[in-house]
């Protein structure tokens, strides 16, 4: 894992979530209200690391994607000229 890529990517994801999903109502809540643990906010607390994570895994991946799809056009492209070369 490239540490930078993945920076970036939480980086995103993180301005992404605060300007999205993140102001809906479901999604304002306290762990604790009036010193009293509650289950749903827990229940809350997961699906938004969920969202979050899937997002971030996605972005990653499209990262990655993007870099390998770029090396193998240079190669392909470089394949290319060395074969017009030789004729």
């Amino acid at each position: 894992m490239n540490f930078w890529k993945f920076m970036i990517s939480f980086f995103i994801v993180s301005t992404i979530a605060d300007f999205t999903y993140l102001k809906l109502d479901f999604f304002q809540y306290s762990l604790f209200k009036a010193d009293v643990f509650q289950w749903v906010t827990l229940i809350k607390f997961l699906v938004e690391i969920i969202i979050f994570a899937v997002l971030l895994y996605g972005l990653y991946n499209l990262l990655e994607f993007l870099e390998k799809w770029r090396m193998e056009r240079k190669y392909i492209k470089t394949q290319k000229e060395l074969a017009n070369e030789a004729k």
